[in-house]
């Protein structure tokens, strides 16, 4: 079962997890965490496509790494339901006096 947590909280754990690696210490996962539309067949509401960004260029074996990292947490974490929900709902309109 996996933990809900808000989007900036899903991105704060990744690139703490990435920073665990040496070589990584100067990447980092850019947000915002996109949600999907549908889960996937296991369950996932978030999508696992982010942005990597380094200081220089990219160190050797950091973009394994960052697979890994996204792989570990999305077994771990899913969005709050309710932004998801929010995400797709119709959007509301003032009441007309």
């Amino acid at each position: 079962m996996r933990r809900p947590v808000s989007g900036v909280y899903l991105l704060e754990v990744l690139n703490q997890r990435l920073a665990r690696y040496g070589h990584c210490q100067d990447c980092r996962f850019a947000g915002p965490i996109k949600r999907l539309k549908e889960a996937t067949p296991d369950g996932l509401n978030w999508s696992r496509y982010l942005a990597l960004t380094c200081q220089g260029e990219l160190p050797a074996g950091c973009r394994r790494t960052a697979e890994r990292v996204l792989a570990d947490v999305a077994r771990e974490y899913n969005l709050i339901q309710s932004e998801v929900e929010d995400l797709w709902a119709a959007p509301t309109r003032p009441a007309s006096s």
